[in-house]
């Protein structure tokens, strides 16, 4: 099979830097965990009593601070709102809000912190970017003062309002655990296919009624779940063999496309939200009460007499919900809050510093910061039909649905080439045709993602073994050819594509040479080809036993 595409270009590009850190602390605990504290004077055994001036004196101007990196952080990635969100609830859950999800692994242990844990493998870097950030120029501003835990609760804050939920004071005071546990992690966080008797059993363990399970579960109003939370909704609800019938035929014949049943993308995503996925809005629960919730931990919201009343009042009244929602935080922000038995001193602390995520030395950081990627090929019209059947007050205030992505279209061949103007620039023989299409919001993490997925993907047979979809193009020593490719972002209104969200063309061009340039280091340099950024290209395939596996990045 051969194909021969003629593709025109842009010119042009520029890395969006982001700050692949993470905070940790050097004080070691048992040779397990990197110890983790803040340092305020004045320890005892009592619990604590938090306060919105708590920092007046020694740092009035920590939420400003964290303000600045929290809408930056969001115009650059808008899904570290619902990332942080939930770093906050999965901190809060396990212990209380002590900031230990940030605890790093000491390496070579075998002992794990709680960040390490199976149920925190889907956590998005975007969170623990915004704390390290923060953490960072709060620390240039007011050394030793304040804790991570506070940091983390007031960017939360923060994420709701600028998503365009409300806004509320946060009170401050937290302190910094010191122990970090992944055994701890299973028993405290919900799981996405619990009954209700199950998630209120757990809230009530944390201080936590049945009317903030409903209220906190309304955070599923924006952010996304991988496909392993709901596939079995999808295909064999509660071990039936059958789809959930509380689920509606037209979202389920969407993420059947998406999330097959054996053998998917392990990093494919669905929004929570069908309708409004960036926003933060009560249209959560107006989509259960469409049979539109994602996982059958939110759809159990509506089926069940105790809670649905709540569903119901709170799917009309936004105002509502966002006066409920800024209590239920408030109240989850406060769980496990007892003060540490510390001298009083103000330093009391291991040195704090920042280490690179993506080093070669932290491969679990890596293992467990990968990105999170979108497909949504099939949901944008399903999302359009959803918002023409949603009730006009909820959809009042709602954004259509936004996907920003650096998009990749990979191409199994047995040969490829490129030509300009009648030249041949470059050919490769067995490998991978790339292309790529470069989203005006991609970052250097985003190129970072797409080089090790690209790299790393088992689209080859295993000529050892005779097992299909077994190696990597690395692993049979094989060619990969990149071709830059602006189209991919083509939107279509009316009868002539719009590519105003392509990556502008002078800032598209380094960013490009950039990714190119990972690649060759990632790999081998001889065996990374491209076309010629800017040009007409005539790109030649020749291909047997197709493979074509396009993915995106949300």
């Amino acid at each position: 099979m051969h194909t021969i595409l003629h593709m025109p270009q842009a010119k042009g590009h520029h890395i969006y830097k982001q700050l692949f850190d993470i905070v940790s602390w050097t004080t070691p605990f048992r040779a397990s965990v990197l110890l983790l504290r803040s340092h305020k004077p004045g320890c005892s055994s009592s619990p604590r009593q938090l306060s919105v001036d708590y920092y007046a004196k020694t740092c009035p101007q920590l939420e400003l601070l964290v303000g600045s990196v929290t809408s930056q952080q969001f115009k650059e990635a808008p899904v570290s709102g619902p990332a942080t969100i939930r770093l906050f609830f999965h901190d809060c859950f396990v212990e209380g809000c002590d900031a230990s999800i940030l605890i790093s692994t000491t390496p070579g242990s075998e002992v794990l912190a709680e960040k390490d844990a199976e149920d925190n493998q889907d956590l998005r870097v975007e969170g623990f970017q915004t704390i390290s950030k923060a953490k960072a120029l709060v620390e240039s501003n007011c050394p030793g003062v304040v804790s991570c835990a506070d940091i983390l609760a007031i960017a939360a804050r923060d994420y709701v309002h600028l998503a365009g939920g409300p806004y509320y004071p946060v009170k401050k005071g937290r302190r910094d655990g010191n122990i970090s546990l992944a055994s701890r992690v299973p028993y405290n966080i919900p799981r996405a296919n619990f009954t209700i008797d199950q998630q209120l059993k757990l809230f009530n363990s944390k201080g936590l009624e049945l009317e903030d399970l409903v209220v906190l579960s309304g955070a599923h109003t924006f952010g996304f779940a991988h496909c392993k939370q709901f596939v079995s909704r999808l295909y064999n609800y509660r071990g039936t063999k059958q789809p959930d019938p509380d689920m509606d035929p037209r979202l389920l014949k969407s993420l059947r496309m998406s999330c097959p049943q054996y053998g998917g993308n392990s990093d494919i995503v669905a929004p929570f939200d069908v309708t409004t996925p960036f926003l933060f809005d009560h249209a959560y629960y107006g989509n259960l009460e469409a049979k539109l919730g994602l996982l059958a931990s939110d759809q159990a919201l509506f089926l069940d007499p105790r809670t649905k009343p709540l569903v119901l009042q709170l799917g009309k009244d936004k105002k509502k919900f966002f006066q409920a929602f800024s209590a239920a935080m408030e109240k989850m922000g406060s769980i496990g809050l007892v003060e540490l038995k510390w001298p009083n001193a103000a330093r009391q602390v291991g040195v704090c510093h920042l280490r690179p995520i993506f080093s070669s030395e932290t491969v679990v950081e890596e293992r467990k910061m990968h990105g999170l990627y979108l497909s949504l090929s099939t949901l944008p019209s399903f999302a359009k039909a959803a918002n023409k059947t949603a009730k006009k007050s909820t959809l009042a205030s709602c954004k259509p649905l936004q996907i920003r992505a650096m998009r990749a279209v990979v191409q199994r061949v047995t040969s490829a080439s490129v030509e300009v103007d009648g030249n041949m620039v470059s050919e490769i023989g067995p490998g991978l045709l790339v292309l790529v299409g470069l989203h005006e919001s991609d970052t250097d993490s985003d190129a970072d993602y797409i080089c090790r997925k690209v790299l790393n993907m088992r689209l080859f047979t295993n000529e050892s073994t005779g097992r299909g979809w077994d190696q990597n193009v690395m692993q049979r020593n094989y060619e990969v050819l990149l071709v830059s490719q602006f189209t991919l972002y083509g939107v279509l209104k009316g009868n002539k594509p719009d590519f105003h969200v392509a990556m502008p063309p002078q800032k598209a061009k380094p960013f490009y040479e950039s990714l190119v340039d990972k690649f060759r280091k990632a790999y081998r340099p001889d065996a990374i080809k491209d076309g010629v950024f800017g040009a007409m290209m005539k790109v030649q395939s020749a291909m047997s036993n197709s493979c074509l596996c396009p993915f995106s990045l949300v």
